[in-house]
């Protein structure tokens, strides 16, 4: 077995597994994202790494401003 197919495999289905109940994703207070596709719960990890790294990076500007 490759890397990427224990990845996928292994931690990616664990990873979709785990996706839970989020307040604020949907418009519609009656969609669940655990009910979801496989393929929007993997955009929604895609979409919370992005958060996480702008988060990052805003900090990074922000510590760079205060010196």
């Amino acid at each position: 077995m490759t890397p990427f197919e224990r990845f996928f495999e292994q931690d990616f289905q664990a990873m979709l597994d785990s996706v839970k109940h989020e307040p604020g994703l949907f418009t519609s207070p009656t969609l669940r994202i655990e009910d979801a596709s496989w393929d929007r719960k993997a955009a929604l990890l895609i979409w919370r790494a992005g958060e996480r790294e702008a988060k990052k990076q805003r900090a990074t500007v922000f510590e760079d401003l205060l010196g």
